[in-house]
């Protein structure tokens, strides 16, 4: 069990509404990531003859703010040690050292969660949710030390037998929405300030909202936008909370 200085809840995950991107790698710390979904799974192949391709990056966010984006941001991090796999099933492969991946779904299979498990490469796991088939996916995770840096700083403790999910809301021009506060009966929330989280609402400039210590397999929670020319309109979010891992989901928010 990893531990930061202080205790707190934190997490950030967006689900109705327009999904626009489905967004680590160093062996973990002992104790991180030990609950990793079908972590027993052995390797695969490509997946059978009938299957739907996922293909797409692995990008690593060199700070809080620099998520979304329509590209992966440059990394200077080898991500050929990665693992990206399918949970649930058999299915694996390694991306290139930029962090490009392609694997073929089952037939069948409509939605995937994809999970990408660090190796050597000192990125924290992560776990994307995806439609099948899909292309251009981005696998958003970070630097360990650098996502160590941010909740130190906060500061929050993250218990990883829970999970991190990570929202960050756009307009629809896809540009990040500050002024966003999060609204949930369970759940308690972080909102981005530069290259930490605070408790005190709402969104900075990324349009961050986060949850720590998230309690799965899914969060549910409502993103409430400022009322402005742009008619934004409160938007329902679901996200996938495993032990151990981050989630990170990039949305449109519901416009009028």
């Amino acid at each position: 069990m990893l531990r930061f200085p202080l205790a707190g809840l934190f997490l950030v995950l967006v689900g109705c509404g327009v999904d626009v991107e489905n967004r680590p790698i160093r062996d973990p710390p002992p104790g991180f990531g030990n609950a990793a979904p079908d972590a027993a799974a052995p390797d695969g192949g490509a997946g059978d003859g009938g299957g739907s391709v996922l293909a797409g990056n692995v990008c690593v966010a060199p700070t809080l703010g620099s998520v979304p984006g329509t590209s992966c941001n440059p990394s200077l991090i080898n991500l050929s040690a990665a693992t990206v796999r399918i949970s649930g099933t058999a299915l694996s492969t390694h991306p290139n050292a930029i962090g490009e991946f392609s694997l073929n779904a089952p037939a069948g299979m409509t939605s995937a969660l994809v999970v990408v498990t660090p190796g050597s490469t000192g990125v924290v796991p992560a776990v994307l949710r995806a439609d099948v088939p899909s292309a251009g996916l981005k696998l958003w995770t970070f630097d360990q030390a650098s996502f160590d840096g941010f909740l130190t700083s906060t500061p929050v403790t993250w218990d990883t037998s829970t999970a991190i999910v990570f929202v960050f809301a756009l307009d629809a021009m896809r540009r990040d929405v500050s002024g966003v506060t999060a609204t949930s009966s369970a759940q308690f929330f972080w909102y981005d300030e530069v290259d930490r989280l605070t408790s005190l609402a709402p969104t900075g400039s990324a349009g961050l909202t986060a949850i720590v210590n998230a309690v799965g397999p899914q969060v549910s929670f409502d993103l409430v936008p400022p009322t402005d020319s742009r008619g934004l309109r409160t938007t329902h979010v679901d996200a996938d909370a495993v032990p151990g891992y981050l989630t990170v989901k990039v949305v449109s928010l519901l416009h009028q």
